[in-house]
């Protein structure tokens, strides 16, 4: 062991005689009966009972042989000590008060087994210095502290910075102080649920609390839970998992369930079940500026996959959400024109049928004529004349409405000086947009020839 046992050289309780009048027979008997069982030692001879080897040899089975051991025996330090370094922590208990009440041999102990504790001496639990250097070895120890010192508010203060946790120990006037509480707090945040009612309850001081350490939140009073501007500020400190501690009652109340997903969409999955089937929150939480946007839609209930209105103000943050949408509405003509319009890329989630509708494809196109290349195969080559003599209109209106804003003819005059026998495809080719001569310069240059 870590300790020198000087226990472990013979030192018996002198009997009238140096030998028993049992005879050594007798005695090897009792030695391996104790061995075997050792709770039996306490009907062995005096001289085995005061025998350290064979009483440390019991304990090391089972530490409840101890109590039968002879009392000279737990005088000596060192026999104590390996009593305790193998488990039997009571064995300060069976020390005389000197041993008890020494504070080095007390400390000593308690580094071998911090249970020990509970056998000092009075005196010894409720002195400062002892206490501390306790708490240095096993804050949780502190427990045994006696009622003055854990009612000393220098001594909590120290314990409480070392370990938040140890709150818990303190005097019911100290867990109800502000300072003290929060300096727990600060250490550990679950320790608010140490805390007195009052301030658990305590607007102010709990959102304190929150700031000081989120962990806090659980412990904060129901009441509080159930407050939707308290659990905002607990959703901006956490973020969505706050939640999980909020009320009920709160979940299911729809102007909080707004309010939330405004802040974070990720919200949704917290909030009553109902929100889901909701096509304004849902929407509100997929354009949240954080969370996991159109994904949302993923927990949405079933039935809003089919909402035209839900689905148009989700694209607004990714397109991709159509990959969610019902087959029913990518097959419906009136919100695919819609959804096209507004993004071109819809076009390639759109059924078979609206793929091969003129209208519908020639409205995502002329957002971007690369579009076609989600269209049916029969409409690609018939369609690419008629979206770039559309497009070459737009862009020309809205240049010529620049043009006329900034009072300059350039632009009319750039158009003068192309032969007015080209067709729109040489136009393209010649002068369109820089996005027309790339995509369809070749093309424009081939109908040319």
């Amino acid at each position: 062991g870590r300790v020198g046992c000087r226990c472990l050289e013979p030192r018996m309780v002198q009997l009238s005689s140096p030998r028993s009048p049992m005879g050594d027979f007798s005695l090897d008997y009792w030695r391996r009966t104790v061995i075997e069982k050792p709770s039996l030692l306490g009907r062995a001879p005096d001289i085995l009972r005061a025998d350290p080897e064979l009483v440390i040899e019991a304990a090391r089975r089972d530490t409840g042989a101890l109590k039968f051991a002879s009392p000279v025996l737990f005088e000596d330090r060192a026999f104590v000590l390996r009593a305790i370094e193998l488990g039997g922590s009571e064995a300060l208990g069976y020390a005389p008060d000197t041993l008890r009440g020494d504070a080095n041999f007390v400390i000593e102990a308690v580094q071998t087994s911090g249970q020990a504790i509970r056998y000092a001496s009075a005196d010894l639990l409720g002195d400062y210095r002892v206490m501390k250097k306790v708490m240095a070895v096993n804050a949780d120890l502190l427990r045994y502290s006696s009622p003055t010192l854990l009612a000393d508010r220098a001594f909590m203060f120290e314990a409480v910075r070392y370990r938040g946790l140890t709150l818990q120990f303190a005097s019911e006037s100290l867990r109800d102080e502000d300072e003290l509480v929060a300096a727990a707090v600060q250490q550990n945040g679950r320790t608010f649920r140490h805390a007195s009612p009052r301030l658990r309850c305590d607007t102010h001081f709990a959102r304190r609390a929150l700031a000081l350490d989120p962990a806090s939140l659980p412990s904060a009073s129901d009441d509080l839970r159930a407050d939707s501007g308290f659990m905002l500020q607990a959703l901006r400190s956490i973020g969505p998992s706050a939640l999980e501690h909020a009320a009920a009652s709160l979940l299911a109340d729809r102007v909080f369930a707004v309010e939330s997903v405004r802040l974070h969409g990720g919200c949704l999955a917290f909030l009553h079940e109902s929100f889901r089937a909701d096509a304004e929150v849902v929407a509100i939480a997929a354009t949240a500026p954080v969370g996991p946007g159109w994904r949302v839609l993923e927990i949405a209930a079933e039935a809003l996959r089919g909402d035209g209105e839900c689905l148009l103000a989700v694209m607004g943050q990714s397109v991709v959400a159509l990959s969610l949408a019902s087959a029913a509405l990518l097959e419906d003509r009136g919100f695919m024109l819609q959804a096209v319009q507004r993004d071109w890329q819809a076009l390639r989630f759109a059924g078979d049928a609206l793929r091969a509708d003129r209208e519908v494809v020639m409205a995502a196109a002329v957002g971007n004529p690369a579009a076609l290349e989600y269209a049916a195969e029969e409409l690609k080559g018939s369609l690419l004349h008629d979206v770039i003599s559309r497009q070459l209109e737009l862009e020309g209106r809205a240049r010529g409405e620049a043009e006329a804003e900034a009072g300059t003819a350039e632009g009319a005059a750039e158009e003068a000086s192309l032969p007015p026998e080209l067709s729109p495809w040489q136009h393209a080719a010649a002068g369109g947009s820089g996005a027309l001569r790339l995509l369809y310069g070749g093309a424009a240059r081939q109908q040319a020839a």
